[in-house]
């Protein structure tokens, strides 16, 4: 089979199997908020994803499907592109490693370290969701492989491989800038241990890429002035902007690079990655490591250098409270890494053996060989594989269009929404992005209230001065009291809101807010209301899903035990247990 057969024959395979597992829908979190700013024009939260943006916007323009479940197939794509890459990336280091084999064995070894990746859980769940981290690897899987071309190969058109690597290293800023930097000095040492690259090299590199940038965070700057629904951070001033693009307000406090945190999170990145290799796997990649750097230090060091801070870059996260989707797209170059160095250590065994039995299977020994490649690679991923294989299937997955339509549909037009889950915001935003043709409702979020930009513009999307209150509880008093005789109130029950119990009527999965009607006499009695959502929300499998019922049926019971309805209360619990039992 030729070479360029089975990169695209990797591609074409995986592609199928991401598409057979995509959301039909938009999913939770933050591809509910990427969703909504892709067809509303908004700005997400920092740094803003750019890159991602000006694809996506290209790409539902091409692709006649539903919004959101194109912007699904956007990831399936670029997960499948950046395996195609990473098979590459591969094949080139097991060739430099293993110079005197078949050409056949480097392209068994990639094929395990594709396999090892793609069918891994972190991998495929940003796959089959839209999400910026199936970008990200894309970009930095093409990038590691052009260094590698650049620095192995005695290429006449080295300028030309320099002008691409400008330009996916700017891509690549412009999609996930904090991940993608976290690679440039091992990306740097390769190219200074193989290329030599003179420093005025390095110089016109970085400025050509920063060059690329700047019309990237333009965009968001450009968004940013027209005052979207979704608008993070307001990055219109210069001050705004220089606070969003170096994430001043997911700035890591000091206590977070504690020795005994950093521990913490090492362990935890290390229990998460060791899921998706296996325990003999990442047994093999800690070999791989030990043994690349004492034979190829040059080659296994710019991995390394690579491979230890992005296991580190989940240090923003303060507590774990359960493997968020996010938290495994950060850990993606390290799963990817780890394979390599895992199937390394299988491609020496594989040549220790080979040299063992030279005299006895004279003739025959590659072919023996080989067969121990294979037994071995199947041996180490096979558990792992068996687990990972189709668990990340969202595919009859539409919980978070579903829950945002059932909140959405019982506020009256032009209500104002205010949510306290970012989780909730984002869902009811990407439905009204989606759906510009229905009745319009205001969503804000009263956590955005503890900056002054989130102060602002939801001021400005309720036509009302934001200097009269300068505090988050002074903000929401002020709000409640200016529109609530001209403009229904739905409040998202939480800590936040807790102090207007008084005040707050279960309408749907909304609070009704009142001064004159609180009264708990609705469409439903509270029995009827339990059964009608749990039968809906019973039908969830995925943890999000789950996690999203919990937390409403657990709110609804904390509203009534606040209100002395214990017994009342103590059936939402019940009705919460259920669910969370549910997940497998």
């Amino acid at each position: 089979m030729k070479k360029p057969v089975i990169p695209f024959l990797i591609f074409g395979f995986s592609f199928i199997y991401y598409f057979y597992q995509a959301c039909p829908t938009f999913y939770f979190w933050d591809s509910a908020e990427l969703t909504a700013a892709v067809p509303g024009g908004g700005v997400p939260h920092p740094p803003g994803f750019p890159s991602l943006l000006i694809i996506a916007k290209l790409w539902i323009k091409i692709i006649p499907l539903d919004k959101a479940y194109s912007l699904n197939l956007l990831s399936a794509f670029f997960a499948s592109l950046g395996l195609m890459f990473w098979y590459l990336v591969v094949r080139d280091v097991m060739q430099r490693l293993f110079p005197e084999r078949s050409k056949t064995e480097p392209v068994i070894l990639s094929l395990v370290s594709a396999a090892a990746v793609g069918l891994s859980f972190s991998y495929s769940i940003q796959a089959v969701r839209f999400e910026v981290y199936s970008l990200n690897f894309a970009c930095f899987a093409l990038l590691l492989l052009l260094t590698l071309r650049l620095s192995f190969h005695n290429k006449k058109n080295n300028a030309l491989y320099m002008i691409i690597m400008v330009f996916v290293t700017a891509i690549s800023l412009g999609a996930h800038h904090f991940t993608a930097a976290l690679t440039f000095p091992g990306i740097l040492l390769i190219l200074y241990f193989h290329k030599k690259l003179k420093p005025k090299y390095l110089f016109y590199f970085a400025v050509s890429t920063f060059v690329l940038l700047i019309p990237l965070y333009l965009s968001i700057y450009l968004l940013s002035l027209k005052n979207p629904v979704l608008n993070w951070g307001d990055p219109s001033t210069l001050r705004n902007f220089l606070d969003y693009f170096f994430l001043r307000e997911f700035s890591t406090p000091l206590s977070r690079l504690a020795p005994g945190h950093l521990a913490y999170n090492l362990t935890f990145a290390v229990s998460l990655i060791s899921k998706q290799i296996g325990i003999l796997g990442s047994l093999f990649a800690l070999w791989g490591i030990i043994k690349l750097i004492r034979l190829t230090p040059k080659l296994a060091v710019p991995f390394v250098v690579i491979l230890i801070p992005n296991m580190f870059s989940i240090l923003y996260f303060e507590e774990y409270f359960y493997e968020n989707y996010d938290l495994h797209g950060y850990v993606l170059f390290s799963i990817a890494f780890l394979s390599l160095f895992m199937v390394a250590i299988i491609g020496f065994l594989s040549e220790r053996l080979n040299g063992l039995f030279r005299d006895k299977i004279s003739g025959k020994n590659q072919i023996y060989s080989l067969l121990f490649m294979i037994a071995m690679a199947a041996i180490i991923i096979y558990m792992p594989l068996k687990r990972n294989i189709f668990s990340a299937n969202l595919s009859r997955t539409a919980t978070a269009g579903q829950f945002a339509d059932l909140l959405l549909n019982d506020a009256p037009k032009n209500s104002v929404i205010v949510t306290s889950y970012y989780n909730t915001y984002f869902c009811l935003l990407a439905h009204q992005a989606l759906n510009p043709s229905a009745d319009p409702k205001t969503i804000t979020n009263v956590y955005n209230w503890e900056h002054q930009w989130g102060r602002n513009q939801t001021a400005a999307l309720l036509d009302f001065d934001p200097d009269e209150a300068s505090t988050r509880p002074d903000f929401y008093r002020t709000l409640l009291n200016r529109i609530k005789d001209y403009r229904s109130i739905y409040v998202e029950y939480d800590n936040a809101s807790a102090p207007l119990i008084n005040f707050l009527k279960p309408s749907g999965l909304g609070y009704r807010f009142s001064i004159s009607d609180t009264t708990l006499n609705d469409t439903f009695s509270p029995a009827e209301e339990i059964e009608y959502y749990y039968e809906i929300a019973s039908k969830s499998r995925d943890i999000e899903s789950i996690r999203t019922w919990i937390l409403w049926f657990t709110n609804r019971g904390q509203f009534y035990l606040k209100r002395g309805e214990s017994d009342l209360a103590n059936r939402y619990f019940e009705a919460a247990e259920k669910i969370a039992s549910r997940r497998k």
